[in-house]
């Protein structure tokens, strides 16, 4: 049996919809597209065919449509269909200013609530939700995206603010429905979710094809799904190597790490500024946040060939742990980075990214120049 049929991470983590009597509703909590478009396929597939979903299945918005508005369409059977399927957009109104009781500080549990300035856009909640609950429709599941909390594959590295979302949220639901997590999966899961999606499509990836596509993707399996498609159509059957990867994933080879490790491994500061100022004209912005990732992972694989005394290929991927063994193109940068750096300015380095991550969570006056210290620091040590 292959390692991804005795483990199946996605799999279990759909584990709440394989049991026998489904919720009549379920919260999914964080910001993974994936995962939440594929927990919702995962519930349509189980209670509604293909042809009644048209008819039953909704797509529902706090911001535009009050929660009471919704729990009483869910009180209405569907005529022409067997079960019903209501899913119902950014939670996070349900606690915005005006939202509802859990908005105004936990006023629910005071004996003596103080009487109330007009009705709340949400109306009672959490008690209306909570009363829906108790007796809900039959065969009608709804599905809370509460996709405003950002969750990080180690729970150790949330933000303080996504924090206290989480908290603040788990602490409201915890009592109503169960709370599916969607957090992205660890390195060495993705790995075994990438298997899954090409068999899916018919689709056998050569190991040095998967490692390639998911740098590429930086393990964000919401753009996977995409390049797996164009993937199968170009292979035709065959499997794909990374020569394949590269010329269907064109669009995805933006300058991104592939280009900045070799001179960070060499500490060349002219290069290294010059690959962060293509980075920023094709990406902008949104590139901060995954290459705090991908950085950080370099460093922590060039920091484990140095104390390893790695000098080749083949005694880096005999000696690093499977979630952190760096795909070919990348290896022999990642083992001069070993040879390069000491492990004091190692370490001082990923300490830096880590004050990064937290300050590009605070909306920095500029995210370009935060990389920019860290290649002076790191290049005049």
């Amino acid at each position: 049996m292959s390692p991804a049929a005795a483990y199946n991470p996605l799999e279990l983590w759909l584990a709440p919809l394989r049991q026998e009597r489904l919720e009549p509703a379920y919260l999914l909590l964080g910001d993974n597209l994936f995962l939440q478009a594929r927990f919702r396929r995962a519930l349509l597939d189980r209670v509604l065919p293909e042809p009644l979903r048209p008819l039953a299945s909704f797509d529902c918005d706090l911001e535009r449509e009050p929660l009471d508005e919704i729990l009483g369409r869910a009180r209405n059977r569907p005529l022409m269909s067997p079960a019903q399927v209501f899913l119902v957009r950014n939670v996070a109104e349900l606690f915005a200013r005006g939202g509802g009781d859990a908005a105004a500080g936990g006023q629910e549990e005071e004996a003596e609530p103080r009487p109330r300035r007009g009705a709340r856009k949400h109306g009672d909640f959490p008690r209306n939700l909570a009363a829906y609950l108790a007796a809900p429709s039959a065969d009608t599941h709804l599905l809370l995206v509460a996709g405003h909390v950002h969750l990080t594959a180690d729970p150790r590295r949330m933000s303080y603010d996504d924090r206290t979302r989480f908290e603040r949220i788990e602490k409201v639901f915890a009592d109503l429905c169960p709370i599916v997590q969607c957090r992205p999966f660890p390195p060495e899961d993705t790995v075994l979710v990438l298997s899954e999606l090409a068999a899916e499509r018919g689709l056998k990836l050569e190991p040095e094809a998967a490692e390639l596509l998911l740098e590429l993707v930086d393990y964000d399996l919401s753009q996977l799904e995409p390049e797996l498609e164009k993937l199968a159509l170009l292979a035709g059957g065959r499997p794909a190597n990374a020569e394949l990867v590269l010329a269907s994933s064109a669009a995805l080879r933006q300058r991104s790490l592939p280009d900045l490790l070799p001179p960070l491994a060499r500490r060349d500061r002219r290069r290294l500024l010059e690959v962060l100022n293509l980075i920023w004209l094709d990406q902008g912005d949104s590139a901060a946040i995954p290459l705090v990732y991908q950085l950080s992972r370099a460093l922590k694989q060039g920091l484990l060939a140095k104390q390893f005394k790695v000098f080749d290929r083949g005694s880096l991927y005999r000696l690093l742990p499977p979630g952190l063994k760096p795909p070919p193109f990348l290896a022999d940068a990642i083992i001069e980075l070993g040879r390069n750096w000491s492990e004091a300015l190692i370490g001082r380095a990923l300490v830096r990214l880590q004050h990064i991550d937290l300050e590009l969570r605070s909306s920095p006056v500029s995210s370009r120049w935060l990389f920019e210290g860290l290649i002076f620091e790191i290049s005049k040590a």
